[in-house]
């Protein structure tokens, strides 16, 4: 579930921070500012998939979608 967003005034990602649902561990992952409003704006507080990668302990979004089973 995405839950809050920041957008940095330099760099190129914003950081978006999401809560697993079975567990409530919460984690931040890198988005590219140039999409941060698609993300950010529809998927506020409703529950997501997302793909991407991890480097340097740092994880990437790649695609986010509507969770179809959400409840």
């Amino acid at each position: 579930m995405t839950r809050s967003a920041n957008t940095p005034l330099k760099g190129k990602y914003g950081t978006v921070r999401l809560v697993e649902r079975d567990t409530n561990v919460k984690f931040d992952i890198k988005v590219p500012i140039s999409i941060m409003k698609d993300v950010v704006q529809p998927y506020y507080e409703e529950s997501v998939i997302v793909q991407g990668y991890e480097q340097d302990d740092t994880r990437y979004l790649e695609e986010i979608d509507s969770d179809s089973n959400d409840e």
